[in-house]
């Protein structure tokens, strides 16, 4: 196997494992989520919630950084500018998932979304 397809069977496990990691560890229900919840933060998180954060900032920092490597690892000037475009993307969709989940914003999920769906492909 060469170096190139090893390293991208590890990532692609390494992803895996982090998403499920994310979907076995429910977050506790959190300001106004799901409906019926009462608005605001509780005041302390179960370690399930924190479990799941901390494999969410896994996979957000590691997207970006995995088409960044690409950049470099893939033949051909096509294949370099393709993903520094997409690791530009997942970094600036990164921060405003950031930003809108800070501020409470309706279009935090969306935002989220434009990140995990090209990131993922």
């Amino acid at each position: 196997m060469s170096r190139y397809k090893a390293s991208n069977v590890e990532n692609r496990w390494f992803m895996a494992l982090h998403n499920i990691h994310t979907g076995i560890f429910r977050m506790d229900p959190i300001d106004s989520y799901p409906p019926g919840t009462p608005q605001g933060d509780p005041s302390s998180f179960t370690l399930w919630h924190k479990l799941h954060d901390d494999a969410g900032e896994a996979v957000f920092f590691t997207l970006p950084l995995a088409a960044v490597i690409a950049a470099f690892v893939l033949p051909g000037v096509a294949w370099t500018v393709i993903s520094l475009a997409l690791a530009a993307g997942l970094f600036i969709t990164a921060d405003a998932f950031g930003q809108t989940w800070d501020r409470d914003s309706p279009r935090t999920g969306l935002i989220q979304r434009a990140n995990l769906v090209p990131g993922l492909l």
